[in-house]
C-alpha cells in the first residue's frame, strides 16, 4: 500500500473506544418518577440482570402498586413482578427499590421491552416503556475514518467504520448534524457512507449507532443504541496539501486532488478550466488506502476547455500527470485495438492524448494539424489493481520536440522529432480554443479502477524546466511513509545536491559524474537502525565507484569520521523487465548498532561485516565518487530507507 492513506495523505479522523454495553441509566425527562434502570438502546446477554430504583419527583405523586412487565420479541409478557410480591424489597413515599431481574437464557435473542406500570386505586396513573437488546454477539465501532480529513463545502466525502461484531449481522444508522442520513445492515454496504458537506463551513457532528437487528419491517428505532460513536467534521475551503499529493499548486496550470469534488486547485491565474463535470455517476471510494472517485466503464468526467497551458496562441511545455488504480483497461468491444483512451484535451486539428495499451504500457500523443508525434513506455506502467503514477513530459526548444514518460517518478523513455526550422508549438486555429476545446477524461466507457490525482505542471515563465522534480519523492514516500530518508529521481537540480566536481551534471533525469569526481548527497541522523541505500545505473558493465560515508563525532567538534568506504560494482544486482532489458541496482545498507556499525548486502549469501567503526556520532554523510579515470558514472535514482534492525543477521567475526 502506497499511500494513506489514504489520501490518503492519505490523513484519518480516528475517535477510539467504545462501551457496547451501558445497562443502567436514569432517564431525564419531566415525568413524576424518575427510575433507574436499564437504558433505552442497551445491549445485553441471557443471564445479565437488571435492577430497578425510582425515585418520586411530584410532591403531589401518589402509587399505591407498581407492575414491572418484560415483553419479549414477538409481543408477549414473559414476566411480570408487583409491589406486592416477594420482589419487593423496599418503598416509601419518596421511591424505591427492586429485586434484580435476571434475564432467562431461553427467552432467546432480540428486541425486548421492559414496561413500568404505576397504579393508585387500581387504576394506571404513569406508564414508562424502555426497548432493550439481548444478544449472544458483541458488537463495537472501533473508529470512523474521514476521506477526506477535511471536506470542501458542498463537496463530497465519504465516511468508513471499522466495526467488531461477532455476530452474523449488523444494523447501521448514520446521523448528521442531528438528523438521520442513512440507515441500513451491513451486508449491505451501510458501514462506508457518501455524503454531501454543507455549503457553509464550520465543524459539524457525525454519528454512528450500532443495533444487533434490525428493526420491525416499516419501522425505526426510536431511540438511540448504547453502542454509538460520534466524531467531528471540518468542513473548510482552505486546505493545504497531503503528504504524497501533486503540490504546490502554484506550479500546476490545472490540479484536481479529487478529494470529493472536481474543482481546479490550481494556483494558476491563467489556468482555463475551472472545474470538472460527472459523465455518468461517479463515486468516491477508498482502494488500498487511496481515496478518489471510482469509475465503472460508464463514469468519468469532461470539462469547456484545453488542460495544457498556453500563453499568446503557444503552447507551453507541461508534464500531465495522473494517478491511478486501473481495474480494467479495456472491454470485449475494442479488444482489436487493444487500448483504452484516458485522456483526450483538443480540439478540431489540435488533441493530446494519454493511452493504455493492451499490455499496460503507455502512449501519449500530440497532433498538430496532420501531424502525430507519439511515444510508448519501454516497460508496462499499469498493472490492474494496482496504485500508478504517471508522467507525459512535452518540451521544444531548438525546433526539437521532446516526448518523455515517468512511472511513479521514475524516467522510462524519451523521444525527440526535429521540427522545421520556423515550426513553434502554437495553436493551430488558435481563435477557436474557447468556443470548440474539450477536455475528456476516461469517457471512452473502457476504463474500470479509481483515479487519485490530475495535474498538469508547466513552466511558468520563472523556470526552464516542465518536469516536476518532485514527482520521484512523492512516489516513494506513498511506498514507503515515515521511513523514507532521502529520494531524488534527478528530474532537474536539487537545491540539496552539492556538485563538488563543476562539471557533474543532471541530463534527461540521469545524473552524470565526470572521471574522478565526487557528488555530496544530504547527509542523515541514524538511530541504533538500519539505513538501506538503493542506487539505480543507467549502464553497470565498465562501473568504477564507490559511496563513503563518514560520522560527525560527537567527541570531536567539527570531525568527520569515515564509517565505511562500500564499493558499488560489488553491490549490484540486475533485474530483468517485460522488454529483456537489465536494469543495474545497488542495493546494501548500514547497520548501526550499539557496538559499532556494519555493512549489509541484498545478497543472503553474504555475511554482514563489520566496518570498525566505533564511536558516537550525531549525523552521517554520504558520498558518491567515481574512481573511473575515464569514464562517467551515471545513476538515474537514488533512495535511502529507515528499516527497523533485525537482531537475528547473520554477524560476520571478521
Amino acid at each position: 500500500m502506497r499511500k494513506y492513506l489514504l489520501i490518503i495523505l492519505i490523513l484519518i479522523i480516528s475517535i477510539s473506544g467504545c462501551n457496547n454495553k451501558l445497562t443502567f441509566d436514569t432517564e431525564v425527562s419531566n415525568s413524576p418518577i424518575d427510575i433507574t434502570s436499564v437504558s433505552r438502546g442497551a445491549i445485553l446477554s441471557a443471564n445479565d440482570e437488571i435492577s430497578t430504583e425510582y425515585k418520586i419527583a411530584t410532591l403531589d405523586f401518589e402509587t399505591d402498586s407498581i407492575v414491572i412487565s418484560i415483553i419479549g420479541p414477538d409481543g408477549n409478557v414473559i414476566y411480570t413482578t408487583e409491589t406486592d410480591d416477594e420482589s419487593r424489597i423496599e418503598v416509601t413515599d419518596t421511591g424505591g427499590s427492586f429485586s434484580n431481574i435476571t434475564l432467562k437464557s431461553e427467552w432467546g435473542v432480540g428486541q425486548y421491552t421492559i414496561k413500568y406500570d404505576f397504579y393508585a386505586d387500581d387504576e394506571i396513573v404513569y406508564s414508562e416503556y424502555r426497548d432493550f437488546f439481548v444478544t449472544d454477539s458483541e458488537i463495537n465501532i472501533k473508529s470512523i475514518n474521514s476521506y477526506p480529513p477535511v471536506l470542501y463545502p458542498d463537496g463530497g466525502g465519504l465516511f468508513d467504520a471499522d466495526l467488531y461484531y461477532s455476530g452474523d449481522e449488523c444494523w447501521l444508522r448514520w446521523s448528521f448534524d442531528g438528523g438521520t442520513i442513512a440507515e441500513g445492515s451491513v451486508s449491505d454496504g451501510y458501514e462506508s457512507i457518501e455524503i454531501k458537506a454543507p455549503e457553509t463551513e464550520g465543524v459539524y457532528d457525525l454519528t454512528l449507532e450500532a443495533f444487533p437487528f434490525a428493526p420491525k419491517e416499516g419501522a425505526d428505532y426510536e431511540f438511540e443504541s448504547s453502542v454509538k460513536k460520534t466524531i467531528p467534521v471540518y468542513v473548510n475551503t482552505e486546505q493545504s496539501s497531503v503528504s504524497g499529493e501533486f503540490s504546490p499548486a502554484s506550479k500546476f496550470y490545472t490540479l484536481f486532488h479529487f478529494r470529493g469534488n472536481a474543482y481546479n486547485s490550481s494556483e494558476s491565474t491563467s489556468s482555463g478550466i475551472e472545474k470538472l463535470v460527472s459523465v455518468g455517476s461517479p463515486r468516491l471510494a477508498v482502494k488500498n488506502g487511496i481515496f478518489g472517485y471510482y469509475l465503472d466503464s460508464v463514469s468519468g468526467f469532461s470539462s469547456e476547455g484545453l488542460i495544457i497551458p498556453y500563453a499568446e496562441e503557444k503552447i507551453s511545455s507541461f508534464s500531465v500527470m495522473m494517478s491511478v488504480i486501473p481495474y480494467a483497461f479495456f472491454t470485449s468491444s475494442n479488444e482489436e485495438s487493444g487500448e483504452t483512451l484516458l485522456l483526450y484535451s483538443g480540439y478540431d486539428d489540435f488533441y493530446i492524448k494519454l493511452k493504455i495499451l493492451e499490455d499496460g504500457k503507455l502512449r501519449g500523443e500530440l497532433a498538430f494539424s496532420d501531424s502525430i508525434y507519439s511515444i510508448d513506455s519501454k516497460n508496462s506502467l499499469f498493472t490492474k489493481n494496482e496504485y500508478s503514477s504517471i508522467s507525459f513530459t512535452v518540451t521544444e526548444e531548438d525546433n526539437v520536440l521532446s516526448l518523455s514518460l515517468y512511472s511513479d517518478g521514475a524516467f522510462d523513455s524519451s523521444v525527440k522529432y526535429n521540427l522545421s526550422d520556423n515550426y513553434s508549438l502554437s495553436l493551430p486555429k488558435a481563435d477557436s480554443v474557447n468556443n470548440e476545446a474539450e477536455t475528456l477524461l476516461f469517457t471512452d466507457n473502457n476504463f474500470t479502477g479509481l483515479v487519485d490525482e490530475l495535474g498538469v505542471y508547466y513552466d511558468d515563465g520563472t523556470e526552464s524546466e516542465a518536469v516536476d522534480p518532485l514527482q520521484f519523492e512523492r512516489a516513494k514516500e506513498l511506498e514507503y511513509g515515515n521511513s523514507l530518508v532521502y529520494a531524488d529521481g534527478f528530474d532537474k537540480s536539487s537545491e540539496e545536491l552539492s556538485l563538488e566536481d563543476s562539471t557533474a551534471s543532471i541530463e534527461n533525469s540521469i545524473l552524470i559524474i565526470p572521471p574522478n569526481s565526487i557528488v555530496e548527497l544530504p547527509s542523515f541522523v541514524p538511530a541504533y537502525e538500519e539505513i538501506m541505500i538503493n542506487i539505480e545505473l543507467e549502464d553497470s558493465s565498465t562501473i568504477s565507484a564507490k559511496a563513503v560515508f563518514s560520522a560527525d563525532t560527537l567527541d570531536a567538534e567539527g570531525s568527520f569520521d569515515e564509517i565505511a568506504s562500500v564499493d558499488l560494482s560489488s553491490k549490484i544486482v540486475l533485474s530483468y523487465g517485460e522488454t529483456g532489458e537489465g536494469t543495474s541496482i545497488v542495493d546494501f545498507s548500514l547497520l548501526f548498532m550499539s557496538d559499532g556499525v556494519q555493512v549489509a548486502s541484498s545478497d543472503e549469501e553474504e555475511q554482514v561485516q563489520n566496518t570498525g567503526f566505533e564511536g558516537d556520532f550525531s549525523s552521517v554523510s554520504f558520498k558518491i565518487e567515481n574512481t573511473s579515470s575515464e569514464l562517467p558514472l551515471k545513476i538515474q535514482s537514488i533512495f535511502i530507507v529507515r528499516k527497523s534492525l533485525d537482531l537475528s543477521t547473520n554477524i560476520s567475526d571478521e
